[in-house]
């Protein structure tokens, strides 16, 4: 009676160790942590967010220590996507600012003094 139960406890127990694997496998639990472990956080997100593209994180981080861009400049991006603001804490255009971020624009920037231009990505003070 006794090896009963025991036998039915380690295949409920083998069963439960073959069930997480499964879960593990098919989340990509093993690939999503080597990731995690071998990249920065500023490189995962300017993969997921793009450097010139989507957000423009890579092109607006890069910059915005150098150029102070928090709370002074006006970002023109890409409708389709939501605003790139939040990576200088930014949430608004202000009024008064002193320079222009374009990530990916359709138009380039005519008759205006870019700063830095990488891409299809500028930075230009505003006049």
């Amino acid at each position: 009676m006794l090896n009963f139960f025991k036998k039915k406890i380690q295949k409920k127990i083998i069963f439960q160790i073959i069930l997480i694997l499964l879960i593990f496998i098919i989340t990509n639990f093993f690939l999503n942590t080597y990731i995690v472990s071998k990249s920065s956080f500023e490189e995962r997100m300017t993969s997921n967010l793009g450097f010139c593209e989507k957000h423009g994180y890579g092109f607006i981080n890069k910059y915005k220590t150098k150029y102070n861009l928090s709370n002074n400049s006006y970002i023109i991006y890409d409708k389709n996507n939501p605003y790139p603001g939040w990576i200088i804490n930014q949430f608004f255009n202000p009024k008064k600012f002193k320079y222009k971020i374009y990530i990916n624009p359709r138009k380039m920037p005519i008759n205006e003094s870019i700063i830095e231009k990488e891409f299809n990505c500028y930075i230009t003070l505003n006049d």
